[in-house]
């Protein structure tokens, strides 16, 4: 289906350690228990078998409610925090031929990844950063003292394009918060990764959102510089504060509430 084969696929196709995918592959036997709980052999195919540069997987890609309904009248499908969705059957004739099984939900994705997907996945496939390393030093040189935009950096350098930076960040010569941030004009492109760790915990914690939406300042804070940062945590610190201390809010209170 279209909501989960489909970002299944495009996954695949962005991933750089698979090889092939094969839809529907060979039918193999299995054991498994039916609806009584008696175990009965019966024919398995799986929905993929996907050929990675290492190892092979053949694949369930289930959406959620999907998975959830298996698992309430079928106890060989099972769901723990550690290991996600497993099929104990799928597994074991796996393991028979030297594969590993896999179970791939949509939902554990983002929507914004999945968004991204899309995009990504259209993106020219060869490499293009083999006669651009110079270009790309340049643009990590800019980036030291802020991140910018793929807009701001495509004005600024000639030559470079949304797929350029996108394979760079591949290659963790950039970086960027591809699950969290759509990749288009206004996608913020950092230097390092420390950097976007340190921007993705402050983000979560200092941007409160509302009826799902960021605030105006949201695209700024993405774009700030380390100082900046810092201000901006002494304020929320002190706002934090005087609402602990039961402090009336003033009219700088409420800008900021409605800013951030």
């Amino acid at each position: 289906s279209s909501g989960c084969e489909k970002p299944f696929v495009l996954k695949c196709i962005v991933d750089p350690e698979t090889v092939d995918l094969l839809a529907q592959p060979p039918r193999l036997l299995i054991t498994k228990h039916d609806k009584r709980g008696r175990k009965r052999p019966s024919g398995y195919v799986a929905d993929y078998l996907w050929l990675g540069r290492e190892q092979f997987a053949l694949v369930e890609a289930k959406q959620l409610a999907k998975l959830e309904s298996l698992s309430e009248s079928l106890s060989d499908w099972v769901y723990s925090t550690s290991d996600g969705w497993r099929l104990q059957p799928g597994e074991e004739v796996a393991g028979r031929y030297g594969m590993r099984f896999k179970v791939f939900c949509p939902e554990d994705l983002s929507p914004t990844y999945l968004a991204n997907l899309q995009i990504i996945a259209r993106l020219p496939s060869e490499d293009l950063l083999a006669q651009r390393s110079r270009l790309i030093e340049c643009v990590r040189n800019h980036l030291e003292n802020r991140p910018q935009t793929v807009l701001q950096l495509c004005e600024r350098f000639d030559g470079l394009t949304a797929a350029v930076i996108y394979q760079a960040i591949a290659k963790n010569l950039l970086y960027g918060l591809i699950e969290d941030q759509h990749f288009d004009a206004s996608f913020v492109v950092y230097r390092s990764l420390e950097e976007v760790v340190c921007q993705q915990q402050f983000l979560r914690r200092t941007a409160p959102q509302v009826e799902g939406k960021y605030g105006s300042m949201h695209a700024r804070l993405l774009c700030a510089s380390a100082s900046e940062l810092k201000l901006t945590i002494a304020a929320k610190a002190r706002y934090e504060r005087r609402r602990k201390d039961g402090i009336g809010k003033d009219a700088t209170d409420y800008r900021d509430e409605a800013r951030i």
